[in-house]
């Protein structure tokens, strides 16, 4: 075996070792999209002039509750005739959940002056038309409650990156001596992607990033087969996806790279409840003989006792929660 097929065969090995360990192949998204971060937007409508309003929210758990906020004044917009509250609450939406909430409103002079509770829940508020529960307060002077959730993220856009050798020049990356690899960075150069090495038609494999991760600033650091750094570049997003030039020289041979990305939007579960997706509940009940008599006790389908059957239960379980995501 020649010097130069030991050496390709190093080469090829270095390449093979680093992408084993890279940190984050493909990166996308937190998968578990029923479960997001959202604020909650509270005012009241149809007010009168001379009140004012505090409303404070809590979070109810059995027989506790916990605040979510301090009582807040609202500011009263006479023009809409709506009372504000100026700061949005955080909390953390799971679809599997009821999540009940109690909210109560202090209203100070007017004709009607009181405190005022109301119960509701956090599914309620997202299974509403466009993630906005719309309540009369009972017993007040006509005034409404109004609870309005959106999605808290920083980026709802994925990077497609696309990186790959300017069609214009002549490379030939079957040459060892012209393999590449890249490690993509934030700003702060904490790394987020290493990249596969170059194939033979000068094109990198395609990869999905969070726009979060990247909303400050990108770092992409070129790497030759012998492990040095031939070229750092700083950019951003838009340079990207704006199809960006970038000059490499892995081998005293200067070309050029070309990013063909772009962005897409990740829409996730509250995204689709905002634009008005309903969710309809349908049910099927297995009355085969092998699951007992519906008299006996020991059956599934018992009806005859003081508490509901399994099935009754199960059905209870899921409806309660699907009943809000259909208005």
């Amino acid at each position: 075996m020649g010097n130069d097929e030991i050496k390709k065969i190093r080469s090829q090995k270095f390449f093979s070792d680093l992408n084993r360990v890279n940190c984050t192949q493909n990166v996308q998204g937190n998968p578990d999209d029923l479960n997001e971060k959202i604020a909650l937007k509270a005012s009241i409508t149809n007010i009168e002039k001379s009140a004012r309003y505090t409303i404070q929210l809590f979070s109810v758990y059995g027989q506790s509750n916990t605040p979510l906020n301090e009582p807040q004044a609202c500011v009263n917009d006479e023009l809409t005739n709506t009372a504000v509250l100026s700061t949005s609450i955080m909390m953390q939406y799971y679809f599997e959940k009821e999540q009940p909430l109690m909210v109560i409103i202090n209203k100070m002079g007017g004709t009607n002056p009181r405190t005022f509770e109301i119960r509701t829940t956090l599914g309620c508020v997202m299974g509403s038309r466009k993630n906005t529960l719309i309540k009369n307060i009972p017993d007040s002077h006509g005034e409404i409650l109004n609870i309005a959730a959106d999605k808290l993220k920083d980026s709802q856009d994925i990077l497609i990156l696309n990186i790959g050798i300017n069609p214009s020049e002549k490379v030939n990356f079957k040459d060892v001596k012209n393999k590449l690899l890249y490690h993509l960075m934030n700003s702060s150069k904490c790394p987020i992607y290493n990249s596969e090495c170059i194939n033979n038609q000068g094109r990198f494999n395609e990869v999905k990033i969070p726009g979060s991760l990247l909303s400050q600033g990108i770092v992409i650091s070129f790497i030759n087969n012998r492990r040095k750094v031939v070229s750092e570049v700083q950019t951003n997003i838009d340079e990207l996806v704006n199809k960006k030039l970038f000059e490499v020289k892995p081998n005293n041979k200067k070309f050029h790279l070309l990013s063909n990305s772009f962005l897409t939007r990740n829409y996730t579960f509250v995204d689709y409840l905002k634009a008005g997706v309903q969710i309809g509940l349908s049910i099927a009940i297995d009355f085969t003989g092998s699951n007992g008599n519906p008299n006996d006790p020991r059956s599934l389908h018992f009806i005859g006792g003081q508490e509901p059957n399994q099935y009754e239960r199960a059905i209870y379980a899921c409806g309660n929660i699907m009943a809000y995501y259909d208005y």
